[in-house]
């Protein structure tokens, strides 16, 4: 469940705090949580995510090796975008902005 929040929002800890209360109320009823957690905050993939032709371990090794390219940046935005981590999006963004 933290896991789910973490990647759907972008301020997970509320939620993150509410989940031993959210598997009280939801007790001997986990597969319906789980399947009501899975539809509204789904799981994504990060391995399989890609963005256009670069794949994330190539994204990280391009801004490892050259921190200074802005467009690598805006890669790395928009793949968090697609994977729907908005808040490291527009960090990204921002930083591409800066350089």
């Amino acid at each position: 469940m933290e896991e789910s929040y973490r990647q759907n929002l972008d301020d997970p800890d509320k939620k993150i705090a509410g989940i031993p209360k959210m598997l009280d109320k939801f007790e001997g009823r986990y597969e319906k949580l789980m399947a009501a957690m899975s539809k509204k905050y789904p799981l994504r993939n990060y391995e399989v995510e890609k963005l256009s032709d670069t794949t994330f371990d190539e994204l990280i090794k391009t801004l490892t090796n050259n921190p200074y390219d802005s467009n690598s940046w805006k890669k790395a935005s928009e793949f968090y975008e697609s994977v729907g981590k908005i808040g490291r999006s527009n960090a990204c963004e921002e930083h591409s902005k800066t350089l």
